[in-house]
């Protein structure tokens, strides 16, 4: 089809403004990326050194659908800064129509409450983004933390992955898509299919349809900020002698106490919010390479939320090593903070004997050798083994006064509360309707979070209110047993990082001590590769930070036997990935559901061997099936390692007991060792049993 040049400048003068717009809110931004397509110079993932025209010529290829672009809302120059912000609605569950009502109800909401204005984008096939842009920069937790309390405390509404996501996004830099991908054809018209099929278009009305007009559109939807002059506000505050005293000393074994003392100083003395305070304390942290950004974040914000202002640090911290005379905000000296005082006594009780340990208590447990009462525990697998189901039996066995695992022993019926966290009360009906064998509901007590939250009542094990709600259901109901399915659903932070996870699973301890109860925790385990899953689960595999594992008293690992199941019967295998206790063997249960309505338990009487033997054992029939069948081909210690499939550490005890029983033998120096298999080894000869003459006997 030829183009006429009318065509081409009437075309162009709606494309251009479109990539000038975009330019304009995410041309400075920090960091872009993209997918297959074109052979660009740029890498992958760029971070703040491409060019004006550079993010021209990626709009153009992301409009053509030659690439996938993707930004971040924090600008270069400041990361605390931002010209847009975006929701994210995936909900999979929902139908589009679903989601757009949200969509439309939160923009809505965000006018009323916040007066921005906004403009809808239907995601490519999933859901649908609400894009929030500034004329001007602003303050970048300002405007998450207000778009957050919106959707948790108006919506009652759980930002997360795969349901609804905010962008700026926790801490860290985040990419968001553009939109109008695929909007221009190969020639860089636009096409008129793109709006039929409105993927990646802005949208409006009710039913949604496409709009057209995207210039007037996102320029009537820019929202009038004031700009931010923070040059001009950190020109001033430089010549504080204590601002001064920071920038030359932020070294480590200082820089936390600098942080908290400056928080101080901007909440005292110069009446900053604490955004202000964290844009100058965060930048002169980063200005000094200071890579512990969060922790300073966290003093911070433990600055502001302390009630009594005069046990704040402030100027009384700098005092020690400067003169603050000509700081025009420190009017009158503060008092010097009295020495605590110590409980001397209750302190020094805490030196323990050998002999005062030995009078310690016994271990009171919920079940023996397997829960103990004032620890926490832990069952964990890869999604849709049987967890649930699994924890279901425990409960209707504890409830019930019946053997646990069919081996141990249950002395009474124990009260269970059971606190489910991934789906609704409909669909944990349906799982209890199914079920064959039920929990006796004299002992057994369900608590979900979806009704806690339309209910406006938090059971978040990381939040102060959560907490309390927590401690008040146990109060009440007096539970032997607390089982939480799973761990994540009750946990809002980074399941990676130590100190977000060591926070509740203190509380959990804390709460089994003082209620003199067991907890269990249903946990997922990482995604493994194929050759991770020729060996059993371990602690490692636990998804996660690894302080879940060192702060538990046991963990079960469920492993899916995919080679004996059936449409009808899953086998699993559980193994014991840690215990403080008697080891336990390891076992196998079968869900079984072969009448397709009740689903049953059934524990085996197959002897598993363990976890450690399984992968020792096969390492060891593998390196001699191969040797054994090239006996005179010699394996170098890396390919032999490959084929057994298993760590370092277990191969290299593989090659010490074969080499020792002389099965394999090594030539070689050690750098370019290689193995072969040992012909001239002589089988042993089996021991000969004296027999006794049967008149010897007489």
């Amino acid at each position: 089809m030829t183009r006429t040049s009318d065509e081409f400048r009437e075309n162009n003068g709606k494309v251009f403004p479109i990539k000038s717009l975009l330019s304009r809110f995410y041309g400075n931004n920090k960091r872009y990326f993209y997918f297959s397509g074109a052979n660009l110079d740029i890498p992958n993932n760029v971070d703040k050194n491409i060019s004006t025209e550079d993010f021209f010529e990626l709009i153009t290829k992301h409009m053509k659908g030659e690439i996938r672009l993707g930004a971040s809302c924090e600008l270069k120059i400041n990361d605390s800064l931002i010209l847009s912000t975006v929701i994210d609605i995936d909900y999979h569950e929902q139908t589009m129509e679903e989601k757009y009502d949200l969509a439309c109800k939160l923009q809505e909401a965000i006018l009323t409450k916040l007066g921005w204005k906004s403009v809808i984008e239907k995601s490519k096939g999933k859901g649908f983004h609400i894009f929030i842009f500034f004329n001007n920069p602003i303050n970048r937790n300002f405007a998450q933390n207000h778009l957050k309390k919106i959707i948790e405390q108006d919506f009652k509404l759980k930002v997360k992955n795969g349901l609804i996501e905010l962008f700026p996004k926790g801490d860290g830099i985040s990419v968001i898509f553009l939109p109008f991908f695929r909007m221009l054809d190969k020639e860089g018209f636009i096409k008129e299919s793109f709006f039929e099929n409105k993927n990646n278009c802005l949208v409006s009305g009710k039913p949604f349809e496409a709009i057209k007009d995207i210039k007037e559109t996102i320029l009537n939807a820019i929202n009038e900020t004031e700009s931010i002059k923070l040059e001009e506000k950190n020109n001033s505050l430089q010549k504080l002698p204590c601002i001064e005293f920071a920038e030359d000393n932020w070294v480590e074994g200082n820089r936390q106490d600098l942080a908290m003392s400056l928080a101080g100083v901007c909440r005292k003395r110069l009446k900053m919010n604490q955004n202000e305070a964290e844009n100058l304390i965060v930048g002169i942290a980063r200005a000094n390479n200071d890579n512990e950004i969060s922790q300073r974040k966290a003093a911070i914000k433990s600055t502001y939320k302390i009630e009594d202002i005069s046990q704040i640090k402030g100027c009384s911290y700098f005092e020690k090593e400067i003169t603050c005379e000509n700081c025009p905000f420190l009017k009158k000296q503060e008092s010097k903070q009295e020495k605590p005082q110590v409980n001397k006594k209750g302190l020094l009780s805490l030196l323990k004997s050998t002999d005062d340990l030995m009078q310690e208590e016994d271990i009171k447990w919920v079940v023996k050798d397997l829960f103990a009462k004032k620890l926490v525990s832990v069952i964990f697998s890869e999604p849709g083994v049987g967890k649930t189901v699994l924890a279901m039996d425990i409960a209707e066995k504890l409830t019930k006064g019946e053997a646990i695992f069919n081996q141990y022993k249950v002395e009474k019926p124990m009260k269970v509360l059971y606190f489910q966290g991934d789906f609704p009360n409909t669909i944990m009906r349906n799982r209890l309707q199914q079920m064959f064998h039920k929990p006796d509901d004299s002992f057994f007590k369900i608590v979900n979070r979806y009704d806690a939250e339309a209910n406006g009542f938090s059971i978040d094990l990381t939040n102060e209110q959560g907490q309390e709600n927590l401690k008040t259901i146990l109060e009440e109901y007096k539970p032997d047993f607390v089982i939480f399915d799973t761990f994540i659903s009750f946990f809002d932070g980074d399941e990676n990082k130590q100190k977000d996870v060591k926070e509740p699973i203190d509380f959990l301890r804390k709460l089994t001590s003082n209620y003199d109860c067991s907890i269990l925790l249903c946990h997922h385990s990482r995604k493994r590769g194929s050759n991770e899953k020729r060996k059993g689960l371990d602690q490692s595999d636990l998804i996660g930070s690894f302080v879940t594992a060192r702060l538990c008293g046991l963990m079960l690992a469920i492993a899916h036997n995919t080679e004996k199941s059936t449409k009808e019967e899953k086998y699993n295998t559980v193994l014991c990935a840690k215990t403080w206790f008697k080891p336990i063997e390891p076992f196998e249960f079968v869900i079984s559901n072969n009448d397709a309505q009740f689903i049953q338990v059934i524990y085996t009487t197959e002897e598993i061997t363990s976890n450690a033997k399984n992968k020792t054992q096969l390492a060891k029939e593998k390196i001699v099936s191969v040797l054994s069948n090239m006996p005179e081909v010699g394996f170098s210690a890396k390919s032999l390692k490959s084929i057994a499939g298993c760590s370092d550490r277990t191969v290299n005890n593989v090659f010490s007991e074969l080499l020792a029983d002389g099965v394999i033998k090594a030539v070689g120096t050690t750098k370019d060792r290689t193995y072969f298999y040992n012909t001239e080894k002589k089988p042993k000869k089996p021991v000969e049993k004296k027999v006794t003459p049967a008149e010897d006997l007489i």
